[in-house]
């Protein structure tokens, strides 16, 4: 390879498939490329490198590539842009790897401004850089070792990912998931079922008005707090380690949390909570006629709060189980009229566990209504 001091050596390959012929160039720091594709092709970028990665959708049946370097050593780095029979493929490639060694401030790098057909797959692999896609109906797939994700205006499959970065996905209808390692995930007016997860950050769900909630929702994270503006279609909510927040629920909601609070607004439907040391806070609203109305609550230790229309068909089943530590706090308050008991329990290895039971049957008991806290108060209200 030709040592080109601080200027890039870029090497530019195009296929002619039509005519076996094969095109070879050199050029400078900067370079830009441009070749006839049909819609419904594939873009590939692997760069082993790294690099940041912008792709938008035009209505053209081109695709155009812009590369600009960023450099921190002398050292050169390839660029391969080839058009190929699947669509085209944007490369780059060095012999010696500055990531390895921890200098990674020092590596070259290079931003890419892509532009391809609004229908268009999208394979992306690079050790590290954000990316940013908008504008494209089709396959999206890929990972970037380091960066965030910004993605937009997108309809179609999607799997993309990153290891140590935030996800942004706004206006876009797709299948699939997307997923960081350690960053923040939040989905702003999207439907379609999409899945957001992160190991180590907080989760945001804002729906907006063009979203059509068609799909449940599955969000999770490993270590942060989870926040729903819209959950109408329902869902499966995790966290490991934070609060869970919606706003607005429907149909079936799951919310699972081993370290904090569950609170939902407004739930149009039915609903399994749990958390193992937190609070829960629960508001029934809607036509109870419709919907299934079930609700099943565990708190290990917290207290526990659930409005429900005063008309609901529902039949209640309420336990507290309480030590000494918790007999000042565990109770049941009640606007419906329970029938409300207490049983002391046998001594164990501890401490004596006691119980507090509130059951009743009310407009005909449909919807079974099963709550249960330890050393907690549960509080039964009735809707306005």
């Amino acid at each position: 390879m030709q040592s080109l001091g601080n200027k890039l050596n870029i090497i530019i390959i195009v296929v002619a498939m039509a005519f076996g012929q094969r095109l070879l160039a050199q050029g400078g720091s900067d370079g830009s490329w441009e070749f006839k594709v049909k819609s419904g092709q594939e873009l590939r970028v692997d760069l082993e490198t790294g690099g940041n990665v912008t792709i938008k959708g035009w209505k053209d049946n081109k695709v155009s590539v812009t590369a600009r370097s960023q450099w921190g050593d002398s050292d050169d780095i390839d660029v391969e842009v080839i058009k190929t029979s699947y669509g085209v493929l944007v490369a780059t490639s060095t012999a010696f790897s500055w990531r390895e060694f921890g200098w990674g401030s020092n590596s070259p790098d290079i931003d890419f401004i892509i532009r391809i057909p609004e229908k268009f797959d999208i394979e992306v692999k690079s050790h590290g850089g954000d990316l940013n896609i908008s504008g494209i109906e089709g396959r999206l797939e890929g990972q970037t070792m380091g960066g965030d994700l910004d993605l937009s205006d997108l309809k179609g499959e999607i799997d993309l990912g990153t290891m140590g970065g935030d996800i942004d996905l706004s206006d876009a209808f797709l299948k699939g998931r997307v997923h960081t390692m350690g960053g923040d995930v939040t989905l702003t007016n999207v439907s379609g079922g999409v899945k957001g997860s992160t190991m180590g950050g907080d989760i945001h769900y804002r729906g907006g008005k063009d979203a059509i909630m068609s799909e449940p929702i599955r969000v999770s994270t490993m270590g942060g707090d989870i926040e729903l503006n819209d959950a109408s279609a329902g869902g499966v909510v995790k966290t490991m380690g934070g609060d869970i927040t919606i706003k607005n629920a429907g149909k079936h909601i799951s919310a699972r949390t081993m370290g904090g609070d569950i609170e939902i607004a407004a739930l149009d439907g039915s609903v399994t909570a749990t958390t193992m040391g937190g609070d829960i806070h629960i508001r029934m609203v809607g036509d109870v006629n419709q919907y299934d109305r079930e609700v099943e609550i565990v708190s290990k230790g917290g207290d526990v709060t659930l409005i429900v229309p005063a008309d609901l068909s529902m039949e209640v089943d309420i336990t507290i189980t309480f030590t000494r530590r918790g007999a000042n706090r565990a109770r049941i308050v009640s606007d419906f009229d329970l029938t409300i008991t207490e049983e002391t329990g046998a001594d164990d290895r501890w401490s004596r566990r006691n119980y507090i039971y509130g059951r009743g049957s009310f407009s005909g008991g449909k919807h079974k209504i099963r709550i249960e806290t330890v050393n907690g108060r549960v509080t039964l209200k009735k809707g306005k």
